[in-house]
């Protein structure tokens, strides 16, 4: 489903939702879901658009809402050895 609402961004935007300087901070921005910024582009589409990509594009598609996101997530993520 998530695949579903980038290129349904896409297409209704014409710009790609996630982007970064390389494949690894695109991809660590796709895995942490829409920022603040971003849901807010999502809510100025016109219905009933909005409700489709925020459900399709949430993290966790069970616990969806429409509900802000919360404060912004720091890169690059910090490196934390695996416990054993």
């Amino acid at each position: 489903m998530f695949c579903v609402g980038l290129v349904l961004y896409f297409c209704l935007t014409n710009q790609m939702l996630y982007t970064g300087n390389n494949d690894l901070e695109v991809l660590y921005r796709a895995a942490h879901g829409p920022t603040q910024v971003e849901l807010e582009m999502i809510d100025m589409l016109d219905a009933p658009a909005p409700d489709i990509l925020h459900r399709a594009l949430a993290i966790n598609p069970a616990l969806a809402s429409r509900a802000p996101a919360s404060s912004p997530r720091p890169w690059p993520p910090t490196s934390q050895a695996p416990s054993r």
